[in-house]
């Protein structure tokens, strides 16, 4: 074997530059298989064998715990951000791993639906997930680090494998090894290493694999393989990324063509093109209609109408900065605008075979075919390049339908790494075949260290993080100038010596490598805040995860604040949760959370929220939100009330040696027999110099802001005990209403407590605003030692929560929580959704006591039923008897009189409920949740997710695989004639 390898490369060097395309294509794959699996061996053996993880919700990011993995907790003050966008792939694809596994094995099926996020949403619809990626499905059966860690290194060797074979379509296959493993390393893959969408990337080589063998060799099994790879494509989960590889696949047959003779021949193969992309289209159908129907019915983050800006147009607006990114390795402190790298040394080889291409153009018939393909790849990456500084020529794209929604400083980068790549396999041809001379090498190597050099010195705008650390930036100046001159040095020897330039391609790859694993892997992934052992496993949980199973038995849900148990991460426990990460939401449920818990200048906009981000003077209505939501016990890693305490927090930062005059921060404080928490004040005779401003944004929702006020005559001096008058005034940030001045007057002046004040704060809802607490003397008396506390200000009183669980985090009860499934007497029908929510939220109105709709939810026939209902009551629980994700059946018996059954589980379409095995239409109630009429009798209720997208594209697909069957079985007999 070795013998024929040697064979190969003596053929490849003394092949012609015409002829060199057909040749070394016998077993160069072998020698391809081995570099590509040797450098992933190199490159990442301290995963493969040295027992690291490359999951990066072990401790890098958020998920069990707010450190990470339970036991890894102490990672989280050290760890460093190893990849621009950690956050998506710890709350995503690594939680939902266990999820797709537990359902596949439970219920031997892909899950359709999701009911542990958000109040149930859908799975496959939502394309994120992956439910039908194989990579995916296979690791999900296996559901650990380790499982995960094998599916994130396959893809890169896949990325390898497909990008080698589609070269050494256009090149010889020793070339071809080069473009393979830069693109097998691209920035963009070791960036973005855990995220989902690699999978999909790295089928963009596979396409254009297919698309040339159908475009070559027509014929049945070339069509089933190049529609089997579209399917591929569209089944990886990413519609931004398959849209755009597709829409580049286009351009790229468009082109191929032109280098077909005969116009017939053209119109032949692009129908067969054609043909092989629908069959693919149709292939992947059932989730792709699943997914449109959920564009029809949710907020998608990145649709204009919901974000309020075009994605489309979003570009890097420093082309210093991003142009400095690609020809150095980004480092460990890169900047998330670095949204990839290639590295000096392959955008040296790029250059190269950019030259090759554009000095071949008009020079007759041979090789028309690769200069072509050269100039199709070079031009694809300066287009890219373009919209990726925002160019005019080409920035008008992003303002099309559909080419809108698409994030393109982000899913075009591997694109571009493929463009890189070819170019420099390109290069590195042109090389051996001598159709670059010498002194253009040497200039090409000049004028790449001159300007990068120039980049290094410009200034830019905001710095790179990575520039605030000299050092590090220097090192990464000195591989790449490195790497350069060896690049340089070995394509000059290779026009002297002929055993350097026969093994040239394998040679020029030791420098590459060098560059990647020096520059970034080494740095970003090995070094003491890098990847961390894989012992660190989330998928195993916590103590606290075991101790709420066994208290939901009623299918509870939770709500985790301060990063605890985030979201999505509950579905690997089989633990339901009213959060939810994911671009996709249920417009009704998303309106629901945005009018409790945003912030009115800054609403939620699809992505979700995980807890952390609620602030102090939501509690009231989070607890609301809970009490909808049949949310029984909140988590926090934190004693809830020192948590929610704004003047607590505020006040840390002094203390009773170096505070300012007038403010005392006193931690301990004897308030009615109890150590508390309290900042006290000092009535100076200059106000300004002992006011606490405390900032904070009025809800729309119960703009009731409640104080408490502390007289303490004796905490620091004797007191002459005359009253004090405590003030507070608000003013809007944006002074458009007028300062409302409240003043509370302690009489008491004999005992030390708190007293609970309320401010009326209505006409400033909406609004951001400054709170100012001070003192003052009431009229005509004298109080230069009197001091006053301020405590617990909050927009409501959360009353006190039962803390049934404190060990490695603190798990609180919250009470009155709507049972998941209630049965009501009574309900109320309101105009609109505004309305119902404004009754919702209002103080007088219990969850318990009715069921709203609107009008427009209610047939005619329907909502007399409802209105003929009492209008107020107080709501039972019902038994479930089963809940699995696409099915749920639940006892409502006895029912006496008719009633309403809520379910607080997302209504959506392809959900339909039966009662005693009759179907009854399915009504939302409280705007977002299953609801139906109960007539009297009824026993028991089921509820069936049949989700109608998804059969008519299992249908579709199925007559597709029969149709392609009966072909193939058609062209075997022929050919067996």
């Amino acid at each position: 074997m070795l013998q024929k390898i040697a064979t190969q490369i003596k053929e490849l060097s003394s092949s012609s530059s015409e002829d060199a395309i057909g040749t070394c294509r016998g077993e160069s794959w072998i020698w391809a298989i081995l570099v590509l699996s040797s450098a992933l061996l190199v490159m990442f053996y301290p995963v493969l064998f040295g027992g690291k993880t490359t999951v990066v919700a072990a401790a890098h990011c958020r998920s069990v715990m707010p450190g990470g993995a339970f036991g890894g907790d102490h990672f989280s003050a050290t760890k460093r951000q190893i990849s621009p966008d950690p956050w998506a792939a710890a709350c995503q694809n690594e939680a939902w791993l266990k999820f797709l596994g537990d359902s596949i094995r439970r219920d031997i099926k892909i899950p359709l639906w999701n009911p542990y996020s958000g109040c149930g949403m859908p799975f496959l619809a939502n394309s994120i997930s992956q439910a039908l990626c194989p990579p995916n499905i296979i690791a999900s059966l296996f559901p650990s680090n380790l499982s995960f860690d094998l599916m994130v290194l396959s893809r890169l060797l896949l990325a390898g494998v497909f990008t080698f074979f589609a070269l050494r379509l256009f090149i010889p296959g020793f070339a071809a090894i080069v473009g393979a493993v830069s693109y097998m390393f691209t920035g963009y893959f070791l960036l973005y290493l855990n995220m989902p969408d690699i999978f999909v990337e790295l089928l963009i080589p596979a396409l254009i694999l297919a698309t040339e063998q159908l475009i070559r060799r027509p014929s049945c099994v070339a069509t089933i393989v190049c529609a089997g790879v579209v399917a591929l494509n569209l089944l990886g989960g990413l519609p931004e990324v398959s849209f755009l590889s597709l829409v580049f696949l286009g351009f790229y047959v468009i082109v191929r063509l032109m280098t077909v003779e005969g116009w017939a021949r053209r119109l032949r193969l692009l129908g067969l093109v054609s043909l092989a992309y629908f069959a693919g289209l149709a292939l992947a159908l059932p989730q792709v209609l699943p997914f449109l129907e959920y564009l029809r019915f949710s907020d998608n983050a990145h649709d204009p109408s919901v974000s309020g800006t075009l994605c489309g147009l979003d570009h890097d607006s420093d082309w210093r900065r991003g142009l400095l990114s690609y020809l150095f390795p980004v480092g460990w402190q890169h900047n998330y605008f670095a949204r990839g790298f290639y590295g000096v040394g392959l955008s040296f080889l790029a250059v190269i075979g950019a030259f090759s291409a554009l000095s071949r153009i008009g020079k007759g018939k041979p090789g028309h075919f690769t200069n072509v393909m050269m100039l199709f790849f070079l031009s694809a990456f300066a287009l890219m390049l373009l919209k990726r500084f925002g160019s005019p020529v080409v920035q008008w794209i992003g303002q099309l339908p559909l080419f809108n929604m698409v994030l393109y400083t982000k899913y075009d980068e591997p694109l571009m790494a493929v463009c890189v790549a070819a170019l420099g396999s390109f290069g590195v041809a042109g090389i051996q075949q001598s159709t670059v001379k010498p002194r253009f090498v040497a200039g090409f190597a000049c004028a790449l260290w001159l300007i990068a050099s120039i980049l290094n010195f410009l200034p830019c705008g905001p710095a790179l993080p990575y520039l605030d650390n000299q050092l590090n930036m220097r090192n990464n100046m000195l591989i790449g100038m490195v790497t350069l001159v060896s690049c340089t040095a070995l394509c000059l020897l290779s026009f002297k010596i002929g055993v350097v330039r026969r093994a040239l391609p394998l040679l020029i790859l030791l420098p590459l490598l060098f560059e990647t694993y020096t520059g970034y892997i080494g740095q970003a992934f090995y070094g003491k805040e890098g990847f961390v052992q894989r012992t660190f496993e989330p998928y195993k949980g916590a103590p606290y995860i075991d101790f709420l199973k066994r208290r939901l038995t009623g299918h509870e849900r939770v709500f985790g604040l301060g990063s605890v148990l985030v979201p999505n991460w509950s579905a690997a426990f089989g633990i339901q949760d009213v959060r939810f990460v994911d671009a996709l939401c249920p417009a009704k449920f998303h309106a629901l959370i945005d009018y409790f818990l945003a912030n009115p200048s800054s609403p939620f906009r699809g992505r979700g929220f995980d807890g952390a981000e609620i602030s102090t003077f939501n509690r009231l209505a989070l607890q609301r939100l809970c009490a909808l939501t049949s949310t029984t016990f909140l988590l926090s890693p934190n004693a809830i009330e020192e948590f929610d305490d704004l003047i607590v927090a505020t006040a840390h930062k002094f203390n009773s040696h170096d505070s300012p005059e007038g403010l005392c921060f006193v931690p301990l404080a004897t308030i009615d027999g109890v150590k508390q928490a309290v900042m006290f004040q000092h009535p100076n005779r200059d106000p300004a110099r002992n006011k606490l401003n405390v900032p904070l944004s009025v809800p729309d929702v119960c703009p009731q802001l409640a104080v408490d006020f502390i007289r303490n005559p004796d905490q620091f001096c004797p007191a002459r005990h005359t009253p004090v008058e405590a003030v507070a005034l608000v003013r809007a940030c944006d002074e458009s209403i007028d300062p409302a001045e409240f003043v509370f007057v302690n009489k008491d002046v004999a005992k030390l407590h708190a007293t609970r004040y309320e401010m009326d704060l209505r006409r400033f809802a909406g609004k951001k605003v400054i709170l100012s607490l001070t003192s003052r003397a009431s009229a005509g008396n004298e109080c230069s030692w009197e001091w006053v506390g301020w405590k617990k200000l909050s927009f409501q009183d959360p009353g006190r929560l039962a803390c049934i669980y404190d060990r490695e985090i603190k798990i609180y009860q919250l009470p009155d929580a709507l049972p998941h499934a209630a049965i009501f007497s009574a309900a109320e029908i309101v105009d609109d959704e505004l309305a119902l929510l404004g009754k919702l939220a209002t103080a007088s109105f219990s969850p318990l006591s009715k069921v709203l709709f609107t009008r427009f939810d209610l047939p005619n026939s329907t909502a007399d039923q409802v209105a003929k209902l009492r209008q107020t009551g107080v709501c039972r629980s019902a038994k479930f008897l089963r809940y699995e994700s696409e099915r749920v059946e639940i006892d409502v018996s006895p029912v006496a009189e008719s009633s309403i059954l809520l379910l607080t589980d997302n209504y959506f379409p392809g959900w339909r409920a039966s009662i005693d095995g009759k179907e009854v239409s399915l009504l939302r109630g409280n705007l977002c949740f299953r609801a139906l009429l109960l007539p009297v009798g009824a026993k028991t209720v089921c509820f069936q997710y049949d989700s109608l997208p998804f059969k008519l594209g299992l249908l579709v697909s199925g007559l597709t695989l029969l149709a392609f069957l009966a072909a193939l079985a058609l062209r075997l007999k022929r050919g067996a004639r």
